[in-house]
């Protein structure tokens, strides 16, 4: 992954490896930061490898991954399979001047939804293309659709598989929730081997992100 360069006060995170000099990362950071606050999410990727160098917490919630996991990383990562062409045509149109429309991607926990997508180039002050900025969101189907399926997922855990899920969604640890339930950490562990089997999450992360999308949406 690529080095996290950490802005002033810690508001805002870039990934310093794809930029550069120094100049273009403090232009970078002064349009990235008021990006922090919005209620879309928000990326920035490098002109030429259209690999991510910001994205802000918004963006990190809707697609369930951590800043370091997608730092580096090529744009490509959020792609179903045959929307390559589609992401050719709208990379070409952004460095035009934008783009906006439909896109189906896919989040951390490899579920499919449509999002409303908006793009356009991030130049310096020189004129030089320093970045490609993406906002995006959920359509309003979508979240009632995904919510739903994850409903019916959730439905084939057992009472006490539902419990420890319901606890991870609340931030709970392995250990906290062995306590809480007065069961061992080896029973947890399985349990939560169970739900990721079950629910078809990947990875602990994506199982966290989905626990905690299904307790908010309750």
């Amino acid at each position: 992954m690529g080095n996290v360069n950490e802005g002033n006060r810690g508001e805002t995170l870039l990934c310093g490896d794809l930029l550069k000099t120094e100049i273009q990362r403090d232009q970078l950071l002064s349009m990235a930061q008021p990006l922090e606050l919005i209620s879309e999410g928000a990326s920035i990727t490098c002109p030429k490898s259209n690999r991510f160098v910001y994205v802000n917490p918004m963006w990190l919630r809707i697609y369930g991954y951590l800043r370091e996991e997608v730092y580096g990383r090529p744009a490509k990562l959020l792609n179903v399979q045959g929307s390559a062409s589609l992401i050719k045509t709208i990379v070409k149109e952004t460095l035009k001047g934008g783009w906006q429309g439909k896109v189906i991607n896919r989040d951390q926990a490899d579920q499919k939804f449509e999002v409303h997508l908006r793009t356009s180039c991030l130049r310096a002050e020189d004129g030089a293309l320093i970045g490609l900025l993406g906002i995006s969101s959920p359509t309003k189907k979508t979240k009632e659709t995904t919510g739903e399926a994850m409903k019916m997922a959730v439905e084939t855990l057992t009472v006490r598989e539902r419990d420890v899920f319901r606890l991870i969604g609340e931030g709970f640890s392995t250990a906290q929730i062995s306590r809480r339930l007065g069961i061992s950490i080896f029973t947890v562990q399985t349990y939560r081997n169970h739900i990721k089997r079950k629910l078809r999450f990947r990875t602990a992360t994506a199982l966290a992100h989905g626990a905690f999308q299904w307790r908010t949406r309750r």
